[in-house]
């Protein structure tokens, strides 16, 4: 605190003295004056501002000295020397404004003293005066000097600015030369690039023109490969159907002697083509080798046409021979029997009349079979069902082994079959084809596909006519299940039936046993009861049903024999496989020898009526083709006569078969034409 007070003691206003008694003791007067009066200047006071005002001018000598030895750049400085200029300018205002004001009391030293301080005043004005000018030469040169710099500074500028515009226009100039240099190279190396990318587009044209052709040649060899591969698949196949015309052939001794010199070349044609592949596979498939197939396959066709000519020549022959014995034999029998009966005569009344009953039994059994069958029609029936047994007992150990190799192989067998036919379909010609050339390697013993796996029926030595009575089972139960259902299905798989049919004839007659065998009306045939037969063995020989020891029902029964008739006329009427140049397996003009038939029999109720009705409603359009008017005096035989005796045995109360037919004769006999098949394939169908 002592401290604090003691600063305090020693500052200027600590310093100061208060006189608190001022208005006492008559001092009034005094202050008063010494506060009005004017302010005075000592002697001191005017000796310092002409001191200062030296220091000023001899500051702005210096100043002036150093700044124009320091002068370097385009701006000369100035500032501190106008500063300068302007404190003495100031200080010499002040103190010409400074007035002085004497007291008429103060006396004479104070007269004295402003007498010195004007005369100081006036040396003070006239130095500053003198260094005002001098400042003013100072800054007059100065500013010259200056200027004359800045030019110097500018010039050298100028030249500076004019030798860095030079340089730049230099490596600008060689700058351009350059890019123009890079420019010209990469210009001549693009035209190079592009040469040698033309180069190479051609030499890679020229290459892509080389592989297509190589493709191209490749891909004519390989349809060359595959149509001589065909060719010879269908030369075999010719060569088989030749050996099989020639060795079934009945009536050899018909045959002339070159249809065995005609099997003997077709083998060796058959051989040729196995050498024309050989030689194809190791020198490359040509046109020659073309051209050299289908010369070696006319010829082998040219072969089998004058085989199948020569031995329906034979057969006809043999025929003919055979009908000539039988009338022969037919009169020496009736000679022999008119003998005896002259003969009879002449013997006893008892012996007589013993063997007129044994006679009339005879002519009894005679005349009711000729009611069911005719004649010809029961030997052909019985000859197919004898071929039919003997095909049936040739596998039936494949059929029946217990060898699980061979069921196993059994079981591929059967799904060859069974899968072919229930995918049969009428989606193309294309489609039905694959069916039938299918079907035919597989009867020829060639290797076919079942689900990723070749199999072969030529594995086993019944594995043929395994496939074939398989085969034959299959389509007769498709006619039975499928057709029954759906009339239009009949076409599509009567179409493969008549193409396997037409190149294995001996599968035909097992197919046909087989449809006699379920349904005996397309022989036809009425079987009748054998002496003995229980009423259940009668029925199924007349391709009934039973169930639990119950008879099928007569609507179910007649449905499933319109299925299996409807699919034979299919065949019947379908056109030849192998187009209308070659004949027909199994022709139309067998529905014509099954009416003449029929129309020879007495009917039976119900069937024969829906066996016509489903005949004609497949197959009359194609017969009217062909037979013309003789056909529509068929249709009119039918319902003027034949249709009269069906109403007569048919039972009160199931007339609908009759009345069915008896309409559909009356349209067609009122339009003299029968409509075409619903359903049935187009034209040229498997070709399109």
């Amino acid at each position: 605190m002592t401290s604090t007070i003691d600063a305090l003691r020693a500052s200027s206003k600590g310093k100061l003295k208060y006189d608190p008694n001022w208005y006492k003791n008559g001092r009034t007067q005094h202050i008063i004056e010494e506060c009005t009066s004017p302010p005075s200047l000592s002697l001191k006071s005017v000796k310092d501002a002409l001191q200062s005002i030296d220091d000023t001018i001899s500051e702005a000598d210096s100043l002036y000295t150093f700044q124009s030895s320091e002068i370097s750049g385009p701006h000369v400085k100035v500032r501190s020397l106008e500063t300068t200029i302007d404190s003495l300018a100031d200080t010499t205002s002040s103190l010409s404004d400074l007035s002085y004001t004497i007291s008429p009391t103060r006396g004479s030293v104070e007269v004295a003293i402003r007498h010195c301080e004007k005369e100081y005043e006036r040396q003070a004005e006239n130095a500053v005066k003198e260094r005002i000018d001098k400042l003013d030469n100072v800054m007059k040169m100065l500013k010259e000097r200056a200027e004359h710099q800045i030019m110097l500074l500018e010039e050298k500028a100028e030249a500076e600015r004019e030798k860095s515009l030079k340089r730049l226009q230099s490596f600008e100039a060689k700058k351009t030369e350059e890019s123009k240099r890079r420019h010209l190279k990469r210009k001549e190396h693009v035209q190079d690039r592009a040469k040698m990318l033309d180069l190479q587009v051609k030499e890679a044209e020229k290459r892509r023109v080389q592989i297509l052709e190589e493709e191209k040649r490749r891909e004519e060899e390989k349809k060359i490969l595959h149509s001589l591969v065909v060719s010879h698949q269908q030369i075999g196949l010719l060569a088989e159907r030749a050996e099989q015309l020639f060795n079934n052939c009945k009536c050899k001794q018909h045959l002339a002697a070159s249809v065995s010199a005609m099997v003997g070349n077709i083998k060796q044609l058959r051989d040729i083509t196995i050498v024309i592949i050989s030689d194809t596979k190791k020198n490359g498939a040509t046109t020659n080798h073309q051209d050299k197939m289908n010369a070696v396959y006319s010829k082998t066709k040219s072969y089998l046409e004058q085989i199948n000519k020569l031995v329906g020549e034979a057969e006809q022959k043999g025929k003919e021979e055979e009908q000539k014995k039988k009338a022969e034999a037919a009169a020496a029998a009736e000679a022999a029997a008119a003998a005896a009966a002259a003969e009879a005569k002449k013997k006893s009344e008892t012996s007589s009349a013993g063997q007129t009953p044994s006679g009339s039994a005879a002519s009894a059994s005679a005349g009711e079979l000729e009611s069911n069958v005719a004649a010809d029609a029961l030997r052909e029936y019985e000859a197919l069902q004898e071929k039919r047994r003997a095909l049936f007992e040739s596998c039936q150990e494949l059929r029946e082994t217990k060898d699980s190799d061979l069921k196993k192989y059994k079981f591929e067998l059967q799904k060859a079959v069974n899968t072919t036919v229930n995918t049969i379909s009428r989606q193309s010609g294309h489609h039905l084809l694959s069916k039938i050339q299918k079907l035919q390697a597989l009867l020829s013993g060639r290797p076919v596909e079942v689900t990723n796996k070749q199999i072969s029926a030529s594995k086993h030595p019944a594995g043929v006519a395994f496939c074939k009575e398989l085969l034959a089972k299959k389509i007769v139960k498709q006619g039975d299940e499928q057709v029954s259902s759906s009339h239009d299905s009949a076409y599509p798989i009567a179409a493969v039936a008549a193409g396997v049919w037409a190149e294995f004839p001996d599968f035909g007659e097992i197919l046909l046993a087989e449809f006699h065998q379920v349904c005996p009306y397309l022989v036809p045939y009425y079987i009748p009861k054998k002496d003995g037969q229980s009423t259940e063995d009668y029925y199924k020989a007349q391709g009934y049903r039973y169930t639990d020891g119950q008879v099928e029902k007569q609507d179910k029964f007649l449905k499933r024999m319109t299925g299996i008739c409807r699919l034979y006329a299919a065949i019947l009427q379908t056109q030849s496989p192998k187009g209308p140049m070659h004949p027909h397996p199994h022709g139309i003009d067998n529905a014509w020898i099954w009416f003449t038939r029929i129309l020879n029999l007495n009917p039976n109720p119900d069937i024969t009526a829906t066996l016509i009705y489903d005949m004609l409603a497949v197959c009359g359009n194609a017969m009217q083709k062909i037979y013309g008017r003789q056909f529509i005096k068929l249709l009119a035989v039918l319902i003027r006569d034949y249709v009269v005796n069906i109403e007569k045995v048919t039972p009160k109360g199931s007339g609908g078969p009759v009345m069915r037919l008896k309409t559909f004769l009356e349209k067609c006999l009122a339009t003299n034409s029968v409509p075409p098949p619903e359903g049935a394939l187009p034209q040229n169908f498997l070709r399109s």
